[in-house]
């Protein structure tokens, strides 16, 4: 008895000291990120102060059902929490949310026998306050019917630049292709999406990926292997918006500073290749009302891709905000965003690929090695893919000569704007009405 108590002691001694570790080395590691980000801001524009006032209290109003879902990211089984998706772990944020249908308990064991569609979820936060967390209410709506949704965690400022945040992105990517059918999810129907900076990311993973894989280079992961790419409210055009968003609070010598000085070169729109017919279809969504980014800037994605061969559907909605489609309307009760991609996700589809086996076992962080990747059991696509990119997106336009409140010349032919007053989609929601009314009038996007 001694003995054994000896050793129970000596283990819980082993544990704290563990735990005590970690906590020490992420304490310091949040003070030295936030000095660096509080340097960049208080030498920068101060319009900030004014934005993080008018979020706090935009996030105070939407408390009652942002607690519910923080409930229910804490609590339900069905959330499996912080999955490594390389060895770098916690260390560079490299975690991820797996949200499970209903009914599964999140027991890693045998693989269900149906094989379910798998939609990765990259949240937005202006690549600075950017988590994993803020993709739960998108993600349950979509691990609700039917789909397996997972939202990665990636690097922000300070702790890395774009090209950090690109890697993060297309480890996480390359993660979910190999293992997530291990969790249900069928890696040959896998949609990518991603809201804001996380729709920028995602978007520039996806383009950067495709150029890679046409001049004969080895790939991360396929994007031909998707169902399709769905950007919300994305900031596509970096040199166009620097002066926008500077004077919306993000200061630009943050943006500088993570693009090394070249925003051209981590821009989607201005990196669109000569021929995109081989990447998947692709949905964009904007609202109207977006002060943040304006609508044009989606638009002008949408046209450049669709003359460069590829299959876009662009919808706008009129009364929709920056932040609408991901948080006020399902807070409000109006599921419409993910009504429309899971539509599109059904039509691109098949019933056959819910009921494939599992995939094998390898090793989960077999991402770091050097070999290529393209995803297992991806679908057959045309194997043109990019030629090497076309400045501007086919467009001749400059920051200071682009009205970013019109819309452009060029639309893209499958465009829709869509009246919002009355949802299309409806859900439970967690909000009351007035204190959504209130939230929309202070929302600093």
């Amino acid at each position: 008895v001694g003995r054994a108590g000896l050793f129970g002691v000596q283990r819980g001694a082993s544990a704290v000291w563990l735990w005590s570790s970690v906590a020490f080395y992420h304490v310091g590691l949040v003070a030295r990120l936030t000095a660096k980000l509080l340097w960049f801001l208080l030498t920068g524009t101060k319009t900030w102060v004014f934005m993080s006032a008018r979020l706090m209290l935009f996030v105070v109003l939407l408390l009652p059902g942002l607690l519910q879902m923080l409930a229910y990211w804490l609590l339900d089984p069905t959330v499996i929490k912080n999955v490594p998706y390389t060895r770098r772990g916690a260390k560079d944020r490299n975690l991820l949310d797996i949200y499970l249908p209903p009914g599964e308990d999140g027991v890693r064991g045998a693989p269900p026998r149906t094989k379910r569609p798998v939609f990765i979820f990259f949240t937005g936060g202006a690549w600075v306050i950017g988590y994993k967390l803020w993709g739960a209410l998108m993600a349950k709506t979509f691990s609700e019917n039917n789909v397996v949704a997972v939202v990665p965690d990636v690097r922000n400022f300070p702790q890395g630049k774009l090209d950090d945040m690109l890697d993060d992105v297309d480890s996480a990517v390359r993660w979910v292709l190999r293992h997530i059918g291990k969790y249900g999810g069928d890696p040959s129907h896998v949609v990518l999406a991603g809201q804001s900076a996380g729709a920028h990311l995602a978007a520039m993973a996806m383009l950067r990926q495709a150029r890679l894989q046409q001049a004969g280079r080895d790939v991360r992961w396929s994007p031909a292997g998707m169902v399709g790419f769905a950007g919300i409210s994305g900031p596509y055009d970096l040199p166009l918006l620097e002066s926008h968003l500077h004077k919306r609070g993000l200061d630009s010598s943050i943006l500088r500073w993570i693009s090394d000085n070249d925003l051209q070169r981590y821009s989607p729109l201005q990196n669109v290749p000569v021929d995109c017919s081989g990447l998947p279809p692709v949905w964009l969504y904007h609202g109207e009302s977006d002060a943040t980014i304006p609508v044009s800037i989606t638009l002008r994605f949408a046209a450049a891709l669709e003359a460069s061969g590829a299959k876009v559907t662009a919808r706008t909605f009129l009364d929709w905000t920056h932040t609408e489609p991901i948080l006020e309307g399902p807070l409000s009760g109006d599921d419409s965003l993910c009504h429309d991609i899971l539509q599109s996700l059904l039509e691109e589809t098949s019933c056959e690929s819910l009921l494939k086996g599992p995939s094998n076992e390898e090793d989960p962080f077999s991402d770091d090695d050097d070999a290529p990747s393209a995803s297992r059991g991806a679908r057959e696509r045309p194997e043109a893919l990019l030629s090497p990119p076309r400045r501007n997106g086919g467009e001749a336009f400059g920051a200071a000569e682009v009205d970013l409140t019109a819309r452009p010349q060029h639309l893209p032919r499958r465009l829709s704007s869509l009246p919002t007053a009355v949802p299309r989609a409806r859900c439970e929601p967690l909000v009351h009405p007035s204190l959504v009314a209130v939230a929309r009038k202070v929302n600093p996007f």
